[in-house]
């Protein structure tokens, strides 16, 4: 004999005679009836599983399917018919239906309390949706598709234009977020046209966004209130940290440390950075007058939120900046040549060179001659390393800065669209929708006597619940790879 679940909503009530909604659901030795409406169903209805009568009837539910169950209106007994023979033994489990009917599907983990309660909430919560839109105004909703399908419209052109422009999104950290936060929107748009339904990832995204609005205004309205103060701070901590670099190059283009450096080289490169960063502030200086207007164009995406600008900030900073990435450039070229040559004619003492066909360091019989002449070229590198290697590293660090700096907007901009402001205010207050843990409990049914078992859903820890309505549209952050940071600064390679 197959074992037999049946699972009661506790608000349903004993007494009237009905026909009982619901279905039936076969794995390979289980049974399991879900009564999924705590209201009777007319006889007509093609999801009746049962009936609740005195007496049972003579007939079967359903055509489809043969099994259906009968409750006693006087005593609460159950009987369940279609299967072998008369089962009089069963599990009958009292469900707590307005837990499994608020929940959100993605706090409900079926992994660890299995697919009966999985099925059961996916099923109750589609029923009281369908209920909710069927008592719902038809016009409101007509008006509700056409404002999405409208606001799809603006999105999908927006979209298709940053398409156009590719190269604008891969170089602009504004346009890359407008173009990330289009296709957020979209996602949104979609999903409330399609459930009708604000779901706790929904309601993360638009709450975030709300924040993000609000923290925009806020920053904008400070800044405009001490216009002035800021564009003081900018132009002089621009001025320290050119005046730090001419001060480090200058003590470089001595003896830094004690260290005996090639005078003639280290001259020519001290010099030629020199010129570079007096190249810097004369753009700096030229541009200053601009920086005013640069302010203002912080109340354009002010309106959009924080997010947006931290992206415009990100843009400002690489600009600004776009000398010294220059002189960087310079120096791990110079440098990174001299490596790759060190270790190219390194090949040559134990008589090995790469092989390009093949990919490979195969064997390789030198001359003389090429041996006196990789000699020469090796200690003439190795020799001129050093001063090299001082000038590398003073701008890999200030770029590496740069970077980390990019790398905390970046995080800033994406905490900002993922804070999970609407999950945690819902945790605090208890409510049903992050409930998701199924919880038995021995607890006697006073109108169903064989009824013993009473489930309901105990709230997630405010960790699982962010974890599991955290949006998935959104890009995430790409993991770095401290292992290719090394090798590049090692070697020499750009970053």
């Amino acid at each position: 004999m197959r074992n037999v679940f049946i699972f009661i909503p506790d608000t349903f009530v004993i007494g009237p005679i009905g026909t009982l909604e619901g279905f039936v659901e076969t794995w390979n030795d289980t049974v399991a009836f879900y009564i999924t409406n705590d209201k009777f169903l007319p006889d007509t209805s093609t999801s009746v599983i049962g009936f609740c009568s005195d007496t049972a009837p003579s007939v079967t539910v359903s055509k489809r399917d043969s099994s259906w169950m009968h409750i006693n209106n006087k005593n609460g007994h159950i009987t369940v018919y279609g299967l072998n023979d008369c089962c009089n033994k069963y599990n009958c489990i009292t469900y707590d239906y307005n837990s499994f009917r608020k929940s959100d599907l993605c706090t409900f983990n079926s992994e660890n309390y299995g697919k009966h309660f999985e099925t059961l909430a996916n099923v109750v919560q589609e029923k009281y949706a369908q209920k909710s839109g069927t008592n719902g105004c038809s016009r409101s909703l007509f008006c509700f598709i056409l404002v999405v399908n409208y606001i799809l419209l603006i999105c999908n052109i927006l979209h298709k234009i940053l398409l156009y422009l590719k190269i604008l999104i891969f170089y602009s950290a504004t346009a890359l977020h407008l173009f990330q936060t289009i296709d957020t929107i979209k996602w949104v748009l979609l999903t409330l046209r399609q459930k009708r339904n604000i779901t706790l990832t929904i309601g993360n995204i638009i709450v975030s966004k709300i924040a993000d609005f609000l923290f925009g205004l806020i920053l904008l309205y400070f800044v405009l209130e001490r216009e002035a103060e800021f564009i003081e701070f900018v132009q002089n901590t621009t001025e320290s940290i050119i005046q730090s670099l001419e001060h480090l190059l200058n003590f470089l283009m001595g003896s830094p440390v004690g260290l005996k450096l090639n005078f003639a080289f280290n001259k020519t490169l001290g010099t030629f950075f020199l010129y570079h960063i007096a190249l810097w502030r004369a753009f700096l200086h030229a541009t200053s007058p601009l920086l005013r207007l640069g302010l203002y164009l912080l109340i354009i995406p002010g309106a959009f939120g924080l997010s947006f600008q931290a992206a415009l900030i990100s843009d400002l900073i690489t600009f600004s900046t776009f000398h010294v990435y220059c002189i960087y450039v310079y120096a791990t070229r110079f440098y990174g040549v001299q490596i790759k040559s060190l270790v190219s004619l390194w090949r040559l003492f134990i008589g090995r060179k790469y092989n390009p066909l093949r990919k490979r360091v195969d064997s390789y019989q030198y001359t003389h001659h090429q041996l006196f002449i990789g000699t020469l070229g090796f200690t003439v590198l190795l020799f001129l390393l050093p001063t090299t290697f001082l000038y590398y590293a003073v701008f890999t660090v200030f770029r590496l800065f740069l970077i980390s700096l990019d790398g905390i907007l970046l995080r800033l901009r994406y905490c900002l669209q993922r804070f999970p402001i609407y999950v945690t205010v819902l945790w605090i207050i208890d409510s049903p929708c992050v409930r998701g843990a199924v919880k038995l409990v021995l607890k006697n049914n006073e109108q169903i006597p064989n009824s013993t078992l009473y489930a309901t859903l105990q709230t997630l820890s405010l960790w699982q619940s962010i974890l599991n309505t955290l949006p998935k549209i959104l890009v995430t952050i790409p993991p770095t790879s401290w292992k290719f940071v090394f090798h590049s600064v090692v070697m020499g390679s750009l970053l």
